[in-house]
């Protein structure tokens, strides 16, 4: 009976030290839980933040391709008329050049 009270003795003991330290795993697995979930949603925010900024950079070079047509655009407008008054001054210098030869002879 002495060595069955014994047992039973340490088998009690064994039984309040597992049960401790189921609680104490259970109170982990909650924390653990409970970090992961917050990390979660900090991975979601920090997702939406990355979509954001993707999408604010697409519309700016969008718009910076937009303003570079625009002014290769304008540009070429320019090289046009220049083009177009450089053959105008070229062809009143000719010209001029006729008739100055013309009344020197």
């Amino acid at each position: 009976v002495a060595a069955a009270e014994g047992q039973l003795a340490a088998l009690r003991e064994q039984l309040e030290r597992l049960s401790a330290e189921k609680e104490e795993a259970s109170t982990q697995f909650s924390s653990s839980a409970a970090s992961l979930a917050d990390a979660q949603s900090q991975l979601e925010a920090l997702k939406d933040e990355v979509a954001k900024l993707q999408h604010e950079k697409a519309e700016v070079l969008e718009a910076a391709k937009s303003s570079t047509e625009d002014s290769a655009a304008a540009a070429q407008v320019q090289l046009e008329e220049l083009r177009q008054e450089l053959e105008r001054v070229k062809a009143e210098k000719a010209e001029e050049s006729s008739r100055a030869d013309s009344s020197s002879e």
